[in-house]
């Protein structure tokens, strides 16, 4: 019996989103692709969501994440600007200036002009608050810590590409005006 025909695509996942893919994939101990790959096959072929990936509610009543990380519904990802202003702004700087600090080596390639790219910091953000969830107690399992850090290794490896191709934009330490100041 020969093995079926497959074919391989590329998925664009918002961070938000693959940091919960990266949690269940620890949790199931597999790669987050092969996670992917069955929860994917799983909707198509059968309808649903394979059983402890809250499957059971469809996707319109399933929660959005929020800045709690409590599943609040209505609520924005607390890593996320989206107009919240400068006091969002000032606790956003100060929760990523202590990354930066605990986690030098791995961010000392981070772009001066990183509160400018969303790119940069929705995922510098993004780490920063899955860090105080870690450091806060949310979860037991190593695992989630070991997610945390592949992720912070990818994010580390971009931050290195980048540098190479605008080596002129490298980091700088002092907050824009509108980052300090509630």
């Amino acid at each position: 019996m020969s093995a079926p025909e497959r074919k391989r695509i590329t998925v664009a996942l918002p961070l938000h989103v693959f940091h919960q893919l990266e949690l269940l994939a620890a949790q199931r101990n597999s790669p987050y692709g092969t996670v992917a790959n069955e929860l994917l096959c799983d909707l198509l072929l059968h309808g649903a969501l394979p059983s402890g990936t809250d499957g059971d509610a469809s996707p319109a009543a399933r929660p959005r994440p929020t800045a709690a990380g409590e599943g609040e519904e209505g609520e924005l990802p607390g890593w996320l600007e989206m107009d919240r202003g400068r006091p969002w702004r000032a606790e956003a700087w100060t929760r990523a200036q202590q990354l930066r600090t605990d986690y030098a080596r791995e961010l000392h390639r981070l772009p001066a002009d990183w509160t400018e790219d969303r790119f940069a910091r929705d995922g510098l953000l993004a780490l920063a608050e899955w860090r105080g969830r870690i450091d806060a107690g949310a979860s037991a399992e190593p695992t989630v810590e070991l997610a945390w850090l592949d992720s912070l290794r990818r994010y580390a490896g971009w931050l290195d590409q980048r540098a190479r191709e605008n080596p002129d934009n490298l980091t700088a330490q002092a907050a824009p005006d509108d980052w300090t100041t509630r």
